[in-house]
């Protein structure tokens, strides 16, 4: 009796991984992380591309630098495995002590490093972990971060 209700339990919960839908919007936030701060808004697409907005503050060797950016990509999900490349960018905005850089050599400077934080190519490193919590709530690690994060608005209906 004992083994027929684990085999049960494992059943629904394989079950319960296997209907999680990461598409739609998600917000997100960190769990553990270096010295900065990040809000982010997820959306995940059916069609296997998504756009984030990130908002990240912390302190560089420069000073307190805080950066609002637009990211487009790709996914996609197979199991617990998580990839995403990232496959442009837009920087909306970036202050430096809390004085809004103005768009020039020094904004193209910190554009072109984001350009290169972002170019993965097939590395190792586009494989994340999402430790889905239930159908409203995952946390997603990478080697260097981890971040929790909700649905916001309605599930999707597959």
């Amino acid at each position: 009796m004992r083994a027929f209700l684990l085999a049960a339990l494992f059943a629904v919960a394989a079950q319960s991984a296997a209907a999680f839908s990461l598409v739609g919007k998600w917000s997100c936030e960190p769990v553990a992380g270096e010295n900065f701060s990040m809000a982010a808004n997820l959306t995940y697409r059916k069609n296997g591309r998504s756009v984030h907005r990130l908002l990240a503050q912390g302190d560089t060797d420069d000073g307190f630098l805080s950066i609002d950016l637009k990211v487009w990509g790709q996914w996609s999900l197979d199991g617990a495995s998580f990839e995403e490349k990232i496959t442009r960018h837009k920087l909306n905005g970036a202050s430096l002590n809390n004085i809004p850089l103005p768009k020039n050599d020094v904004w193209r400077d910190l554009s072109a490093k984001l350009a290169e934080s972002f170019e993965t190519g097939d590395q190792e490193d586009d494989l994340m972990s999402l430790d889905i919590q239930s159908d409203t709530a995952f946390i997603l690690t990478d080697d260097d971060f981890q971040m929790s994060c909700r649905r916001i608005g309605p599930t999707p209906i597959s």
